[in-house]
């Protein structure tokens, strides 16, 4: 408990080196370097304020270089440029408290080493681009490609190698009663570093696009283009155990299918992306008004960390135990009766593959769980239409108005820890919202007619018994959509009499139905095996309001003075329900996805959005002062003084992790089905109230804003010859 400090030790190298081979060719070299140091990051679980010990967080270093190489080649109204990215980062974590168990005890902490902890990632990233440009008439026309490719190397994520224990009380804690255990196992007879090591992988990219500026008239351009992008992604490392899966999305037979367990992650070689523009002025030559639309359809890559691995999904050559001691696995003993043999670690090495875990090993690790991708797996692609207008009212001083609509499609559904889609369920039925009822195995369990090993009781009802029924089958597809609109008025003055300035206001929505993994430090996936639309609401990067500006001003003596300032409404603040209502036991590391229901006096009842409340708004304001100094012909020396939260703003944010629990009562289960119903809530909740677990705040304000820091004050000198 207390303060510790974090330590970060930083360290850049930059290099810039032109050419002018002849009057025709250019050769620029542009190098950077980089070192970051860090000791105490917590990986999410906020750096300022925590529930993390010292001891729970972790020690890393990420380096890297990369270089950027062109060549230009200019004659007359000819220009091609060969541009080529050399890229590679290491990413070694270590944990601060080395091998020991990580314990958790709910309202007091965390220490031990962290459970994703140690890890390992270097990756590297190799680009070569081609632009030809030929101006002719009243045409401006351009066409080129590209080839992108990333690789992932030494690619180590041995999860819960020292197990992890989770304590409901001190008291739990104090009389070595856990309600949780976890343990990560190598199979095959591999430690279980090395099972969880892989391969080297590739994703592969080629782009190629024309476009074409035309002066249609002297007040009228027009631009158009196409571009096509295809995509190949790294496979399974290993095959994939299990049967049968569901693919696709919807009703089962009316979107859904059950089909044999796909091997393979789909590339995407249909990314076909139009382009079309207009710039028209419609006002004086000397005060242009200027009316601008443009729609393309872009797309964008899927990063290669969801994609099924050996490790994350394949299930061929390691496994984790998710024990409940209700279930009779214990640790330590198999009396499911405290105290326990605590700490235990299990061994961490099996000779078994993943084809005879069910069998071997079921009263302690259980059948294999699965991660696939879907066969319609695609690449995310956003629809965008921008309209607006721009006024320039004197030679400095100009206003805009613009419009943009974003309708985003094939964004992720499931295909992380923290956005689980879990579809080895057998539905018998839907709720009146819409929701799968799930079936259950009974009290006594079912037998599996594939290899005769006995599932469960009281588990839910799967589609493979040869796949473990708690999260068994989890599933990377890309059927989710959103939808952002942005209005955005500004005012900008250019440079001159010695200073420039600029103010923006932005009113926006951000909705969706797409999981929350990487957007903010919330972990949503889709709460139905089946029907994601019920899902469609205010997504974590929902913005409304937002107001920016900044100033640039040269001072006497040579000084120059600079200051921004940024505020905005709060960010949309989760609410976890405290129940897993349709018993997929999907909690996406910590929390339950499924929505709790709400009932307003009389009025009808319906599903409580993943974002019912808000962050508190947030504020800062920084500046610069700046001073150069001539030393003689060749060199120069600048003097920076850096200011940053001037106002020592405070930017409180709730850490969800700790306190975005809604508490549920009166839950009753549904017959024949591991799903259960609760008691409605009566308002919709709002930070502060007591309406968390057993009665805690929700929505408590325990640490700094993402992007927010305290005041703080940077000094700084840079010699350039």
């Amino acid at each position: 408990d207390g303060p510790h400090p974090q330590f970060q030790d930083f360290f850049t190298l930059l290099g810039h080196y032109d050419y002018q081979i002849t009057p025709a060719n250019h050769f620029s070299i542009r190098g950077l370097g980089t070192r970051n140091h860090t000791r105490g990051f917590t990986g999410g679980h906020g750096q300022s304020e925590t529930f993390d010990s010292i001891l729970d967080t972790e020690d890393f270093v990420n380096q890297g270089m990369s270089g950027v190489f062109a060549l230009t080649t200019a004659r007359g109204r000819k220009v091609n440029e060969i541009r080529a990215l050399l890229e590679y980062e290491g990413r070694k974590r270590h944990p601060i408290f080395s091998g020991a168990p990580e314990i958790s005890i709910a309202g007091n902490g965390e220490f031990g080493q962290r459970f994703y902890l140690p890890a390992n990632n270097d990756n590297g990233k190799l680009q070569v681009q081609d632009n030809f440009s030929y101006s002719f008439a009243k045409h401006d026309m351009k066409v080129g490609g590209d080839i992108n490719s990333f690789v992932d190397r030494k690619d180590v994520f041995a999860g819960w190698s020292a197990g992890r224990y989770n304590f409901a009380s001190l008291a739990d804690f104090d009389n070595l009663n856990p309600d949780f255990f976890f343990q990560g196992f190598g199979l095959n007879g591999q430690d279980v570093f090395t099972a969880n090591t892989l391969k080297p992988n590739y994703q592969n990219g080629l782009g190629l696009y024309w476009q074409d500026k035309w002066q249609a008239r002297p007040r009228l351009t027009v631009t158009y283009g196409l571009r096509w992008d295809g995509t190949w992604n790294p496979q399974p490392q290993t095959p994939i155990p299990g049967q049968q899966v569901y693919t696709g999305v919807g009703p089962i037979g009316h979107g859904t299918k059950i089909s044999p367990v796909p091997q393979h992650t789909p590339n995407d070689f249909g990314q076909w992306g139009p382009r079309v523009g207009v710039a028209w002025n419609v006002g004086e030559t000397s005060h242009p008004t200027v009316l601008r639309a443009a729609w393309g359809l872009y797309y964008a890559q899927t990063p290669t960390i969801f994609f099924p691995q050996a490790s994350n999904g394949g299930g061929s050559r390691s496994t984790t135990l998710f024990c409940n001691p209700a279930f009779f696995c214990s640790p330590g003993d198999f009396t499911g009766v405290a105290p326990f043999d605590v700490p235990y670690t299990y061994q961490s090495t099996y000779p078994f593959g993943s084809n005879d875990v069910c069998a071997q090993l079921e009263f302690t690790v259980g059948c294999p769980s699965i991660e696939y991708a879907d066969p319609a797996l695609r690449n995310p692609r956003v629809s965008n239409l921008t309209v607006g207008v721009e006024h320039q009212f004197t030679s400095e001083w100009t206003v805009s108005v613009n419009y943009a609509y974003m309708y985003s499609s094939h964004l992720k559904t499931g295909g992380f820890s923290t956005s689980q889609w879990q579809r080895n369920l057998v539905p018998v039925g839907t709720d009146q919202f819409g929701r799968a009822i799930i079936g259950s195995t009974g009290v006594n369990g079912i037998p599996c007619p594939a290899n005769g090993v006995p599932v469960f009781g009281f588990s839910p009802l799967p589609l493979d018994c040869t796949l473990t029924p708690f999260s068994g089958a989890l599933s990377l597809a890309s059927f989710s959509h959103g939808v952002y609109n942005e209005l955005v008025v500004a005012v900008n003055k250019r440079f001159g009499h010695h200073w420039q300035w600029f103010a923006n206001y932005t009113w926006s929505r951000n909705f969706s139905n797409d999981s929350s993994e990487r957007d903010t430090d919330t972990f949503f996936g889709t709460q139905d095996p089946f029907n994601i639309n019920i899902d469609y609401g205010r997504n974590g990067l929902d913005i409304t309001h937002q107001f920016k500006s900044g100033v640039s001003a040269e001072l006497p003596r040579g000084f120059n003075w600079s200051s921004n300032f940024i505020a905005h409404s709060g960010l949309p603040s989760p609410a976890y329900s405290s129940a897993d209502l349709n018993g997929d036991t999907v909690v996406n590391q910590f929390a339950n996805n499924d929505r709790p229901v709400v009932q307003i006096g009389s009025g009808q009842p319906f599903l409580l959005t993943r974002y019912p409340a808000r962050q508190p708004d947030f504020f800062t304001w920084d500046m610069r002062l700046s001073k150069d100094f001539k030393l003689g012909e060749r060199y120069n020396l600048r003097l920076v003084a850096d200011i940053f939260n001037v106002t020592n703003r405070g930017n409180l944010y709730s850490n969800a992790d700790n306190s975005g629990y809604v508490g549920l009562s009166g839950c009753t289960p549904i017959a024949n089905s591991v799903s259960q119903t609760c008691a409605p809530l009566t308002a919709i909740p709002k930070q502060g109230q007591a309406i968390g677990l057993n009665g805690a705040i929700y929505g408590v304000l325990d640490e700094i804003s993402p992007g927010a820091f305290p005041f703080a004050a940077q000094f700084g000198a840079r010699f350039s010859f």
